[in-house]
């Protein structure tokens, strides 16, 4: 007897009589709770925000407890400091830290001792020194701060909206306004603004970071993925798309290099504005630092302090507790900041022995490991949790069972009404409000059923169907063979073949645009109908399921991340507004009255995730690069 495993509501909550078919029903009373991503993805515990009561080192300096193994020649020794840190910068005499949370800054000398601690204001995300002042730039308002060496506040200056970025060219001072899409030129001596450039070619390009080479500017555009070269008039020069997400910069003489944060790698661009090649670092890296021989680069998710060479091999590797964030080098040490808790590192005799660094490993999922996964199904009184891909027509389930290679249909007694056998290979279907469509990738067709199961046509296709989608008037499908999005009328005439991300396992049509998520690099395809605009979005870790909501009118995409056990919130424009962490092995997403649905077949648990989590726009965070989440 064929069991059919599924978890009803309402409707279908209905056991069979004895010698029917057998139904496994589980109502859901568990609990259905909410856990949001803290948007400050340096955010951790309350406890981690308990300023230290004193400024001793947290291992005395003549004897420091080394981090690392024995014989490992590198050491790492831990100071406190007065609170979570995400920038440093060094004066020639004195390390500066800028702590995001309380607003303020720390003076700190060469021996790890907190010398004084300043109050500014706005949350200071980034700092830089231009020979005789320390330049702040905070996050959350529209300002830029100069400090004296004594940490007097000697000028409040207006610059655009969330600058996330700063620096001097021997001049003046840059700032670049992730919120205004521009980067601004500011006098050293007055604070006033000289210019204002603008960057990027989208609607929010986001200049996040800045680097400048002794002859041209460069910014980094972190929600366009871009880099931009700029002259000192403004002008762009180029545009450069290295890859996802550059979040820092640093020119070693004679390239330029760029941190990918959400491809866990560093790119390098020759100065010709060529990418040369891109290399692979420890998982979460936030920032590179060239100390004249050496590159290096600090991950926040695995814990990192990596050394590079300058043709980007990673040489040797150290580990720092808690959320490794920004470093410094003062001439002859590596300074690192803390993002969890109030501590500073000190890494000496840097040019020692490192660890061994650890291969670096990518987790990929079968097609059948993923095809066997549960699936959500929803009606208007309620949903539950099918192990088959399912649909449901008035009083009439449809169960696609693979393994049989047969469409099973079932009344809500649970009683079998009709068994339809495929020949080729079962794998999804759809209901257009007339007849159910059926892709089958092993037979490259897509059939046409009615709505009480008898067959009707089958239309060879180009490639081999897995998912399909109704847009308008005629049937999208993707396929994992070739990674290609297609369509079909419904009378069999065979349209445009597109080719988009790696491994696409679902599609998408919001009203607007055709998406897809695939999983194999980690993005998602957006396409207009006529195909004439084609743009990639990095997500999540193996995108699975992909979901529009309009709870606001304009719409948002909804994608569920297998790999690294996420839910990730997009503008229509590719834009991340929230990341929801969820319990490893959330297979499935659906919507139902307002509310995001996911189940999780190993706790067999279904979660609710409200439709305004991230808020409706960018505007309604203050921190807004959700790309990595608190573990």
């Amino acid at each position: 007897m064929l069991r059919y495993n599924l978890i009803v509501y309402q409707k279908f909550l209905t056991i069979p009589k004895k010698g029917k078919q057998d139904f496994m029903l589980k109502k859901n009373t568990l609990p259905l709770f909410i856990t949001v991503l803290c948007l400050i993805a340096f955010g951790c515990s309350s406890s981690e925000n308990e300023t230290p009561k004193t400024e001793k080192p947290l291992t005395t300096n003549t004897s420091p407890k080394s981090e690392i193994i024995p014989d490992n020649n590198v050491k790492a020794v831990p100071y406190a400091v007065k609170g979570r840190s995400v920038d440093i910068e060094f004066d020639g005499t004195h390390i500066w830290i800028a702590h995001y949370e309380d607003s303020i800054i720390s003076k700190v000398d060469l021996e790890g001792k907190t010398i004084g601690t300043y109050e500014v204001q706005g949350e200071p995300i980034k700092l830089t020194f231009d020979g005789e002042f320390i330049w702040v730039a905070h996050f959350t308002e529209p300002i830029v701060t100069k400090l004296n060496l004594n940490g007097e506040i000697v000028g409040v200056h207006a610059t655009g909206e969330s600058p996330g970025g700063i620096f001097r060219d021997g001049e003046d001072i840059w700032v670049a306004n992730g919120m205004s899409n521009y980067i601004s030129k500011i006098s050293r001596d007055t604070g006033e603004t000289l210019a204002e450039y603008p960057v990027g070619g989208g609607e929010m390009p986001g200049p996040y970071a800045m680097e400048f080479d002794g002859e041209n500017l460069w910014v980094a555009n972190y929600f366009e993925n871009t880099v931009e070269r700029l002259n000192l008039q403004g002008e762009v020069i180029q545009t450069i798309m290295p890859g996802f997400d550059p979040v820092s910069l640093e020119y070693d003489g004679k390239n330029l290099w760029v941190v990918l944060v959400d491809e866990d790698s560093v790119a390098l661009i020759d100065n010709e504005g060529e990418i040369e090649s891109v290399h692979p670092v420890p998982n979460g890296p936030r920032q590179i630092l060239f100390d004249e021989k050496s590159l290096w680069v600090v991950s926040f998710d695995e814990k990192k302090l990596s050394r590079l060479d300058l043709n980007g091999k990673v040489e040797g590797e150290i580990s720092l507790d808690g959320g490794p964030w920004a470093m410094e080098f003062d001439g002859e040490n590596l300074w690192v900041v803390d993002s969890t808790s109030p501590k500073l590192w000190k890494i000496t005799n840097k040019d020692g022995q490192l660890n061994e660094p650890k291969p670096i490993n990518e987790k990929y999922y079968s097609l059948n490991e993923i095809e066997s996964l549960p699936h959500i199904v929803t009606t208007d009184q309620g949903f539950f949790s099918s192990p088959y891909p399912s649909i449901i027509i008035e009083d009439t389930i449809w169960l696609s069972i693979r393994e049989e290679q047969r469409i099973v249909l079932i009344d809500a007694n649970g009683e079998e009404k009709k068994s339809i056998k495929i020949d080729g290979e079962l794998s999804d279907m759809k209901f257009d409000g007339n007849f159910v469509w059926v892709s089958d990738p092993k037979e490259r067709s897509i059939s046409k059923y009615t709505s009480d199961g008898s067959f009707v046509a089958e239309y060879d296709v180009s490639s081999r169907p897995t998912k399909i989608e109704f847009v308008e008037n005629n049937i999208w499908f993707i396929s994992t063979e070739d990674d290609s999005l297609s369509w079909m009328t419904k009378s069999g005439e065979i349209g445009e073949v597109y080719q988009i991300g790696g491994w696409p396992l679902d599609i998408l049509y919001d009203g607007k645009y055709v998406w897809t998520s695939n999983s194999r690099d980690k993005t998602v395809t957006r396409i207009t109908l006529d195909g004439e605009e084609l743009k990639k979005y990095r997500v999540g870790d193996t995108p699975i399921q992909i979901l529009f909501s309009d709870y606001h009118g304009e719409g948002h995409i909804w994608v569920l991340n297998y790999g690294d056990n996420s839910l990730m919130k997009l503008t229509r424009y590719g834009m991340r507004l929230a990341v929801v962490s969820l319990s490893k092995g959330s297979s499935d997403l659906a919507s139902f009255q307002g509310k995001i649905i996911t189940y999780n077949p190993i706790t067999e648990e279904f979660k609710e995730v409200s439709a305004e989590i991230g808020g409706e726009s960018m505007e309604n965070n203050k921190w807004r690069e959700p790309s990595r989440f608190t573990k």
